[in-house]
Formats: structure tokens, C-alpha cells, sequence
């Protein structure tokens, strides 16, 4: 289940019509990288990178997590 033995999904990106977040640690650099790189491909992403956190944003920085998720569901909600 390593990352060289799935299939790349990158090429099916541009056929999302739904909002997608990609959240990031700030000193994972590169999740930072690829989340950026997602991101462009995507019709509909946001790319959220929180500062102090790595690759556990969740575990380190539950708040800027918990903000970050409650606002991109309450604004696509609207």
C-alpha cells in the first residue's frame, strides 16, 4: 500500500467538480509542495497550509485544523 503501488490519480484531478481541501503542514515541505501542486490541477481546490505543523496537522495543531475544516464546510455550505 506503499505510495509506488497505487495508481496515480493525478490525470482524473480536472474532472472534480467538487470542493476539495488540501490541507498542509508547514514544515512538511513536501506535502506542502504536492498540495500545491494538487491544487492547481483541481477545478474547485483550496489549499490551506498551517504554520507549526507538520504532517499531522490534526495531532499538532488541532485548532488551526478544526478552523480550517468547520470553515471550508460553512463556506461551501452557503
Amino acid at each position: 500500500m506503499g505510495p509506488g503501488a497505487l495508481h496515480s490519480y493525478w490525470g482524473a484531478l480536472s474532472d472534480l467538480g467538487v470542493p476539495v481541501l488540501a490541507m498542509v503542514g508547514a514544515l512538511d515541505r513536501k506535502s506542502a509542495s504536492i498540495g500545491a501542486r494538487m491544487v492547481q490541477a483541481l477545478p474547485r481546490g483550496r489549499l490551506v497550509e498551517v504554520d507549526g505543523a507538520g504532517h499531522t496537522i490534526h495531532l499538532e495543531r488541532p485548532d488551526a485544523w478544526l478552523q480550517a475544516v468547520t470553515g471550508f464546510l460553512t463556506q461551501e455550505q452557503a
